[in-house]
């Protein structure tokens, strides 16, 4: 049998949690990453299990930036 490739994933209910601890609403968070409010709220419920590629990397973008603040 081959070797089972196990990746990590994020925890994107968490990192959406986290930007609204910030300040940030949702459909604030939601016009900077391209998405729709109810788009953001299916990730953060956690119905929509992964995001499109460029989605993710712009909530992990806006994510750093405002730990960084």
């Amino acid at each position: 049998m081959g070797a089972s490739i196990r990746t990590t994933t994020v925890d994107w209910p968490r990192i959406i949690l986290d930007l609204r601890g910030k300040g940030l609403s949702r459909p604030h968070i939601a016009r900077r990453i391209g998405v729709a409010p109810t788009t953001l709220s299916s990730y953060q419920s956690g119905q929509t299990k992964e995001p499109p590629y460029s989605v993710g990397v712009a909530l992990l973008e806006l994510h750093n930036k405002m730990e960084a603040i």
